[in-house]
């Protein structure tokens, strides 16, 4: 005889303790006494009957312990198993079952959202850049308003078609002084099997030019894996890209990435992590390719000018290190030297305001490039980053402007903003 497991969806607990639907705590107890004399194992010597009595043992006592538990009655009434079984968790010391029925709906719809956001996985990005280079005039003595000198913004889209296949969508759109660009991506993902993964992108340009990128990614083994990217523009071959990552020890990630071709380039990345809290990471690009922006602007007209280098010797070290200082904070400081932006550092403070919400500021220092203070803004999977240039040169008195104006501000929105959020909170 093969008893069903406990919990399946057709066991009706009031039948198997054979009790009414409307009976008390005590009359549930006094029969759930009688059923384990009858059912204890202890009790049957044949191995048959004993394995059934163990079966049914467990049956009772599993419907017992269910409706024995008011907060669990309420569920197991209102929701069926379904509700026992999905992981919801009710706040503890309920007044009654009316409370136990609000505090499940709105557990419920906390998930339906949690799915639905992560069938879509939107993400967004926006980012104003400007410019406060000449923030005070001298001759007049009054302040000027900062500058827009760029603005750029994506939109990541995707979707989850089945088990194994993905679709991207995204857009990104960028404007500047006397220039713009923008770009359309739909991208494919398929899962051959758990340790091999294919990937093509189509994306076409404000240029009217169509990049066609295919790719594939393998685990080598438990500690190695490699992804093979090649790159088509107008249907001709322009770059690929060969990634190696390995586990070089029990807490250290290393990544290298070599591109040949119209780009050539190689990086170099080593993360370690001891815990999830503090990672420490270092990243090394020789021979990055990119392009270079200057601009000159009289009464009437912009010029611009695009500079493409890609000597030998161009090299960008970056070193980071991200110490969680409380539940609600978090600092990242980096180490920067490159040929582009010179020597520099960068430090960046975020504090969560709420499940979806962060706030943080950010400095960053280089000997080519200034200080540039920014604002950042997170909620949910959309990010906002305002950076403000000050100052093209560094000196004492800038540095102490960069340091003492974030933090500054920090205090008056912790104090303003965040303080009286929390007290209304816990009111």
């Amino acid at each position: 005889m093969d008893n069903p497991p406990v919990n399946t969806p057709h066991i009706d607990y009031y039948a198997l303790l054979n009790v009414a639907r409307n009976a008390s705590s005590e009359d549930i107890k006094k029969v759930y006494r009688n059923l384990c004399l009858t059912y204890h194992p202890d009790r049957h010597l044949d191995p048959v009957h004993k394995q059934q009595a163990q079966d049914k043992f467990t049956a009772i006592t599993a419907a017992y312990e269910t409706l024995s538990d008011p907060s669990k009655r309420v569920l197991y009434d209102t929701y069926g198993l379904e509700g026992l079984q999905s992981g919801w968790e009710l706040a503890t010391r309920v007044k009654n079952p009316e409370e136990v029925r609000e505090a499940f709906e709105r557990l419920r719809r906390k998930t339906d959202e949690r799915t639905l956001a992560e069938r879509l996985n939107q993400k967004g990005f926006f980012k104003l850049e400007l410019d406060a280079r000449r923030l005070y005039n001298k001759h007049t003595n009054r302040l000027i308003m900062p500058s827009i000198s760029s603005m750029y913004l994506s939109q990541t889209s995707r979707f989850k078609m089945t088990s194994k296949d993905t679709v991207h969508v995204s857009a990104q759109l960028g404007t500047g002084v006397a220039f713009g660009n923008g770009a359309l991506a739909l991208a494919y993902q398929h899962m051959m099997n758990e340790h091999t993964t294919f990937y093509s992108t189509y994306r076409i340009t404000d240029t009217n030019k169509s990049h066609v990128s295919l790719g594939w990614n393998q685990n080598l083994s438990k500690l190695m894996s490699a992804q093979l990217e090649t790159t088509l523009i107008d249907l001709r071959p322009a770059y690929a890209t060969l990634s190696l990552t390995r586990l070089l020890a029990q807490h250290t990630l290393g990544t290298l990435a070599w591109t040949v071709g119209t780009l050539n380039a190689i990086k170099f990345n080593v993360t370690r992590a001891v815990n999830d809290r503090n990672p420490l990471s270092l990243e090394v690009n020789i021979n990055p390719t990119s392009i270079l922006h200057s601009w000159t602007q009289d009464e009437h007209t912009y010029t611009r000018e695009y500079t493409r280098y890609a000597n030998l010797g161009d090299v960008d070290v970056c070193l980071s290190k991200i110490l969680k200082v409380s539940k609600r904070s978090v600092v990242k400081v980096a180490a920067k030297a490159g040929v582009s932006n010179g020597v520099g550092a960068e430090a960046t403070v975020l504090r969560r305001m709420g499940h979806f919400a962060k706030f943080g500021m950010s400095v960053d220092i280089a000997s080519r490039k200034g200080i540039t203070v920014s604002g950042i803004f997170h909620r949910g999977s959309y990010k906002f980053e305002v950076p403000v240039l000050f100052t093209p040169e560094v000196s004492p008195w800038s540095l102490l402007a960069a340091t003492a104006f974030p933090l500054a501000l920090i205090m008056m929105t912790k104090i303003l903003v965040i303080t009286p959020l929390d007290a209304l909170k816990q009111r």
